[in-house]
């Protein structure tokens, strides 16, 4: 392992690996501990929302330490303590301590986030090659991994914290090593981790949007597309499952070969063409009343939709390279992410579920328009990298 650790590139997906194995393994076990505390559906939905706060307001308060440190060094400490913060939940007795313990998670799941993605986004830059969305396909299968070896355990009834306590066994190894390979932000990519943070700009300000309605669109398919088909489509509860595992499946499978359409093709032209197709895949899965054609439409929004927000989080490097670019768009993504599927649950008591979740297309194609127009990498860049990168 710590031989195929040495290469940064590696390190740093591995950093990915973690945080999904670890944030997989939480989301497996939530509705086992909901029953533990005798939380109601109001105070479990209130959790999530304390989750989702605490994550953002963890991004915006290490953002001076990505500066000062660089990334590489927060995520030494975060990639660590997620795996160990995690085993809390299911060590702790009483439902004041839970929710303690979630607060706990979501601080160290923010701090994880924001400087995971700020170390890839200078690795990619430093290597002058795309690596973002392989660490973001690490992170789907981490968590797929995960949830699986969860469901083992609880259909052979092992305590929650034991099966959470053997996962952190796995992890924290991983992420130890990871650590330790990390190469520091502070002589990779054209500026130092001290440099002063840009102020925020047009071209700033549009990714962060665009980052948000990119969760917005996800949360449409992994909160909602069950329930459409169920519900609004008659099918039954096993085929509109199948709806979200389509999209995530799609979608990692594109992540996993991503980088290299991103290098033949130009991170403003991949994005322009993945948001179309995967607005078209969510506007056909709303739209359209066969179940079969709303899961086909839920499959092609994770194809055309997986490269985009590692796109976004490269574009923001670009534009600020201080090192806090990731801790500037991650707060726009949780945002996606907790108002989503909110949103379009508002949105289908006035208009129903199926045109409610047909809205969020246009938005989608719309972020092909908004989006920056930058490409991966210059030749020039990509010429000095391979003079200066370490080999991978």
């Amino acid at each position: 392992m710590s031989t195929v650790l040495r290469s940064p590139r590696w390190s740093t997906t591995a950093l990915f690996l973690v945080s999904g194995l670890s944030f997989g393994g939480f989301l497996v076990r939530a509705p086992s501990l909901k029953v533990q505390h005798g939380l109601g559906d109001t105070a479990f939905g209130l959790l999530s929302v304390l989750f989702g706060v605490v994550a953002i307001a963890t991004m915006r308060a290490i953002a001076p330490l990505l500066r000062r440190l660089g990334s590489a060094a927060v995520a030494r400490v975060a990639v660590v303590a997620l795996p160990l913060t995690v085993v809390v939940l299911g060590a702790v007795p009483s439902t004041a301590a839970y929710v303690a313990a979630i607060a706990l998670v979501a601080a160290a799941n923010g701090a994880l986030d924001a400087s995971m993605n700020a170390t890839a986004v200078a690795t990619e830059q430093r290597l002058g090659r795309p690596i973002l969305s392989g660490c973001h396909a690490a992170w789907s299968v981490g968590t797929t991994v995960a949830m699986l070896a969860g469901a083992a355990t609880l259909g052979a009834r092992v305590p929650t914290a034991a099966h959470l306590s053997a996962a952190a066994m796995v992890t924290v190894p991983i992420g130890i090593v990871a650590g330790r390979r990390l190469v520091a932000d502070t002589s990779s990519h054209g500026s130092a981790a001290g440099t002063p943070a840009p102020a925020w700009t047009p071209a700033l300000l549009r990714v962060g949007l665009v980052g948000t309605v990119l969760m917005v669109a996800e949360g449409a398919a992994l909160g909602w597309s069950a329930v459409l088909l169920h519900e609004v489509r008659g099918a039954s509860l096993a085929l509109g499952a199948t709806a979200a595992t389509a999209f995530t499946a799609a979608q990692t499978a594109v992540r996993l070969v991503g980088d290299r359409g991103r290098a033949a093709w130009g991170d403003a032209r991949l994005f322009r063409v993945g948001a179309v197709v995967g607005a078209a895949g969510l506007g056909a899965a709303a739209l359209v009343p066969d179940p079969r054609a709303a899961i086909a439409g839920f499959a092609l929004l994770g194809l055309g939709g997986a490269t985009l927000v590692p796109i976004a989080y490269a574009e923001t490097g670009r534009q600020d390279p201080s090192g806090q670019s990731a801790a500037r768009l991650s707060p726009f993504v949780y945002g996606g992410v907790l108002a989503g599927p909110a949103a379009i649950g508002l949105a289908a008591g006035v208009v129903g579920l199926a045109p409610a979740i047909a809205l969020v297309a246009p938005l989608l194609a719309a972020t092909a328009a908004v989006f920056p127009g930058a490409s991966t990498v210059t030749a020039a860049s990509r010429a000095t990298s391979v003079a200066t990168a370490p080999e991978v």
